[in-house]
């Protein structure tokens, strides 16, 4: 009697057992994701139908355009390419001006001896087309001597281009006067263009300087 008892209760409890396991796997099944899509399965593509140009509503169909006929082009006329001849000029011409006289031009004046060149006047020097520079000056007048540089570069570029520098040295005191000191100056200063010597301030006077140095 005991036996029975034992088996039944045992076959309860497994059937509990097998329902309970039945059930959970239903539900594991219910509560699974979904497969994820292949990536390198094929995609079907469908081919969109391709555009048709449409009009707006109200726009009317536009021609295309047309390339001229070869007539039209023939007769087309050639543009006007020659030069216009040169008109006569319209202003009245200046009349004829006077030549230049230079009769009123100083002159070199009770001048004393020259040095570094013959004795010349300023018509022979216009003559020979040249423009002369002249500058009064004396070898104990410190400004002149700050000048000398400008006049000897002056000369050593443009004496054979037409420039002749012409030094005038007008004595302030007597010592300066005598020919030999004049010399000597223009030795220590290398001064190669034409020197006269003023002493009697002719040319001075008819130039109306007033002050050294003076160009």
């Amino acid at each position: 009697m005991t036996h029975r008892r034992f088996n039944r209760k045992h076959t309860v409890w497994l059937t509990g057992v097998f329902l309970a396991i039945v059930f959970a796997a239903a539900a594991c099944l219910e509560s699974a994701p979904a497969a994820a899509p292949d990536p390198t399965a094929e995609v079907p593509t469908t081919q969109s139908p391709a555009p048709t140009a449409t009009n707006a509503p109200g726009v009317a169909d536009t021609p295309a355009p047309t390339a001229p006929s070869v007539a039209a082009v023939a007769e087309t006329p050639e543009p006007n390419t020659a030069t216009p001849e040169p008109t006569a000029n319209p202003l009245p011409l200046a009349p004829d001006a006077d030549p230049v006289t230079l009769d009123g031009t100083p002159k070199l004046k009770d001048t004393g001896n020259w040095i570094n060149t013959e004795p010349f006047t300023l018509a022979e020097q216009r003559e020979l087309g040249n423009v002369v520079l002249i500058d009064f000056w004396t070898y104990t007048c410190v400004n002149c001597t700050h000048t000398l540089p400008f006049l000897r570069e002056w000369h050593s570029k443009y004496s054979d281009r037409g420039l002749t520098i012409l030094g005038v040295h007008t004595s302030e005191f007597e010592f300066e006067k005598i020919t030999d000191n004049v010399q000597d100056a223009v030795t220590e200063f290398d001064i190669r263009y034409p020197i006269v010597q003023d002493n009697d301030f002719g040319t001075w006077n008819e130039f109306e300087n007033r002050f050294w140095p003076a160009k």
